[in-house]
């Protein structure tokens, strides 16, 4: 969605970069570049070498004469990449700018980035036309500098504007360490169990360092609009039964650990909401009690679940179609007019047939309470398909849905070819298809392969055959540089490495 803000140039050399990223072979001619994107020599050498100022720590591009090569350093992705380039975007720092108030005024705003007063006009009116075009109720208005709309829509549109800009150990917020927010989020999920799902979610840490801030700053969600019984987060009133953990790391933030402070913690992440300097924000309240209750209520069913098939047991697919549900129940309530409408083959495509080897128990319990919740807001009566219920579920958060079509495992492979060229080209290959994150191992040398023969791995390719390596699958080589046959192979064994078929215990 936010890629609509970026410039053409910008859209371009993202284009570019996933071309190179994704093409068959390691380096693409600047020929096909040119003829891909209609551009002229100097202009692709130019948005090379912008690309190359821009991601030099997340993109490791090489240049031979007129080939061209890009690779994913270490454990960068497209994330990564998307966020610089939206960083050196006007339009992006200008909205984070406004976000959190550090202009009054608009001269002041332009001034910063140097522009004019008509062109700094045309970038807010490009993200005005952005919300606009998106159905999002919120505008940026001049005279105040503010944003003005609708409060649940401001609610989406923030936290998925921050997670996408900032790395959670930068943010904006009062400095907050990664530990310590670390286990601020340990001591909620021993009262949560299913909430441990989220431990590699920076979006889930970015929401306890923006409500510890808000917290700290005094912009807390109003007794009176929640009203929520201390008995359904499992607290009593007395300081000794809260998790000693989260005791002492509230106090080292100056935070007293009362049932009102930890509540602001909870209901701030159970409801996605993400706003800074509040009071700055012109914002329409339609918070009602009956919500705040079906959300508590809610969470606290599917940590009954966790706990009833045993968390820590679950398979990754299971664990994920949790963590989506939980982490969706805003979504629920800014639910887009058109999400039951959606073509159902369109809906297949989206990585539903995951789903298809869960739990039968376990996936019909979520099921129930995902009916539950919708019911006390008119949806229930949309969602008897299971396709449906796990197209909505799923459809707010594509990086969610990466987890769910593939385990992040990372498998090691070990390339022995004695012709160390033809190893390299190998691993060049691999790393150039989805394989970037699998740890991959080149050796030419027979004694350094012995070296290698007391560790366990995934795969090993090798032109020699190899008995006494302990592997999981074996691919024997006969060729100097390696053909699509070899790469579909590889793909296919990581596949059942990711998505071992033990999903259909009772």
């Amino acid at each position: 969605m936010f890629a609509n803000l970026m410039s053409h140039k910008q859209i371009r050399q993202l284009e570019l970069i996933d071309y190179v990223l994704n093409h068959p072979q390691v380096f693409v001619s600047f020929a096909d570049l040119k003829k891909e994107f209609d551009i002229s020599d100097r202009v692709l050498r130019r948005d090379i070498k912008e690309i190359l100022d821009l991601c030099k720590n997340q993109l490791e591009i090489n240049i031979i004469q007129e080939l061209v090569s890009i690779q994913f350093k270490r454990i960068a992705n497209y994330n990564e990449v998307f966020r610089m380039f939206a960083r050196d975007s006007i339009a992006f720092k200008l909205f984070d700018d406004i976000i959190f108030q550090r202009f009054d005024d608009v001269t002041h705003l332009f001034d910063q980035y140097y522009i004019s007063r008509s062109t700094g006009y045309r970038y807010l009116n490009t993200l005005n036309e952005f919300f606009a075009s998106q159905g999002i109720q919120v505008e940026i208005n001049t005279n105040p500098l503010t944003l003005t709309g609708n409060e649940i829509d401001v609610r989406a549109l923030i936290p998925n504007f921050l997670t996408m800009y900032y790395h959670v150990d930068e943010c904006p917020f009062q400095m907050f360490s990664l530990p310590l927010i670390h286990r601020i989020f340990q001591a909620i999920a021993s009262r949560f169990t299913y909430v441990g799902i989220f431990s590699n979610n920076r979006s889930f840490y970015y929401q306890i360092a923006s409500n510890l801030d808000r917290t700290l700053r005094g912009h807390l969600v109003q007794s009176d609009q929640w009203q929520l019984d201390q008995s359904y987060w499992g607290f009593s009133e007395h300081t000794q039964d809260y998790p000693t953990d989260l005791i002492h790391v509230l106090e080292e933030v100056g935070l007293e650990p009362t049932n009102d402070t930890i509540e602001q913690l909870l209901v701030g992440i159970c409801n996605n909401q993400v706003i800074v300097n509040a009071t700055h924000l012109n914002l329409r309240m339609e918070q009602d009690e009956a919500f705040g209750y079906q959300v508590i209520d809610f969470y606290n069913q599917l940590d009954h679940i966790a706990q009833k098939y045993n968390i820590q047991h679950l398979t990754l697919r299971e664990k994920n179609l949790v963590a989506v549900i939980g982490y969706n129940l805003m979504a629920v309530y800014v639910m887009p007019p058109n999400i039951f409408t959606m073509n159902q083959r369109h809906a297949e495509g989206n990585s539903l047939d995951v789903f298809d080897e869960l739990n039968p128990a376990f996936f019909n319990d979520v099921k129930d309470i995902m009916h539950q919740f919708l019911r006390h807001f008119g949806a229930d009566t949309k969602m008897n398909e299971t396709s449906s219920i796990l197209f909505y579920v799923i459809s707010y958060w594509p990086d969610l849905v990466m987890q769910l079509s593939k385990h992040r495992v990372e498998p090691n492979i070990l390339i022995f070819l004695e012709n160390s060229a033809a190893g390299q080209q190998f691993r060049h290959f691999l790393q150039s298809t989805s394989l970037h994150q699998a740890h991959i191992h080149v050796v030419s040398n027979p004694v350094e392969c012995s070296e290698f023969a007391t560790r366990d791995w995934d795969i090993v390719i090798s032109d020699h055959e190899l008995p006494q390596m302990r592997t999981r699958y074996f691919i024997g080589v006969d060729t100097l540089l390696p053909t699509n046959e070899h790469i579909d192979k590889v793909n296919r064994l990581v596949k059942q490495l990711r998505f071992p078929h033990e999903l259909n215990r009772k």
